[in-house]
C-alpha cells in the first residue's frame, strides 16, 4: 500500500500493528482520486475511520491543505501520525482517538469546516450510513459545489437515500464501490419552465 501520486509518491503507507484493517487499495484508490483531483488541492480534508491514514495522507500528497485524523482504536491514529511526520506532512494534519460520534460531536462544536471526507468503516457495520445520517457530519462539510463526502463501501449494497446529502455518482471497482455525495443545498436546482 503506497501513495499513488503527488510529493510522497511511491512511499508506502504502514499498517498499525495488532489492529485487523482493510485498507483501501492502490488501485480503487488512485480511482478515487481520479474523480476527486480537480478538489483536492487546497482542501481540508475529515478521514474519519483513518485505520492507517491511507486516504488522508494520499491527499496531503495531492496537495490538500490539511487533514484530521480520527479512529477509536489509539494504534490507527498513531501509525498515522507516524506517517505523516516521516512524509513531512506533520504541520498541516491534527489526530483524534474517539469514537466517531464523539468526534462529530466535538468538529460541530467548534469552527471547523471540510472540504473533503473520507468514510471507509468495516463494510459491513453500517457505520457509514450512520455517520452519513448524523447531523454533526451535516454541520462541518463545508457548504458549496466543491464539496463532497466519499462512501466506500460493499458493491453489493445500493447507496443510501439521504436528506442532506445526494449521491453525485457510484464507482463500483470488484467488490468494492466508491459512493459520491455532494451537500444536498449545493446540487443544481431543478429547471422551473416558463410560464406562457
Amino acid at each position: 500500500m503506497r501513495i499513488t501520486s503527488g510529493s510522497a509518491r511511491g512511499r508506502r503507507v504502514p499498517l498499525p500493528r495488532g489492529v485487523d484493517l482493510r485498507p483501501t487499495s492502490d488501485k480503487v484508490k488512485q480511482a478515487l482520486f481520479n474523480v476527486l483531483a480537480p478538489l483536492v488541492p487546497g482542501a481540508a480534508v475529515l478521514d474519519l475511520f483513518c485505520g492507517s491514514g491511507n486516504l488522508g495522507l494520499e491527499a496531503l500528497s495531492r496537495g490538500a491543505r490539511s487533514a484530521f485524523f480520527v479512529d477509536r482504536q489509539r494504534r490507527c491514529v498513531e501509525s498515522a501520525r507516524a506517517a505523516a511526520e516521516t512524509f513531512g506532512f506533520a504541520g498541516s494534519c491534527q489526530w483524534l482517538c474517539a469514537d466517531w460520534e464523539q468526534a462529530l460531536g466535538r468538529l460541530a462544536g467548534g469552527e471547523q469546516r471540510f472540504d473533503l471526507v473520507f468514510l471507509d468503516p468495516p463494510y459491513q457495520s453500517g457505520l457509514g450510513i450512520r455517520a452519513l445520517q448524523n447531523p454533526d457530519l451535516v454541520a462541518i462539510v463545508a457548504p458549496g459545489s466543491a464539496s463532497r463526502v466519499v462512501l466506500e463501501h460493499d458493491a453489493s449494497q445500493p447507496p443510501p437515500i439521504l436528506s442532506a446529502f445526494q449521491p453525485e455518482k457510484t464507482r463500483a471497482h470488484g467488490g468494492t464501490a466508491l459512493t459520491f455525495f455532494c451537500p444536498a443545498l449545493s446540487a443544481p436546482a431543478p429547471k422551473v419552465p416558463h410560464a406562457d
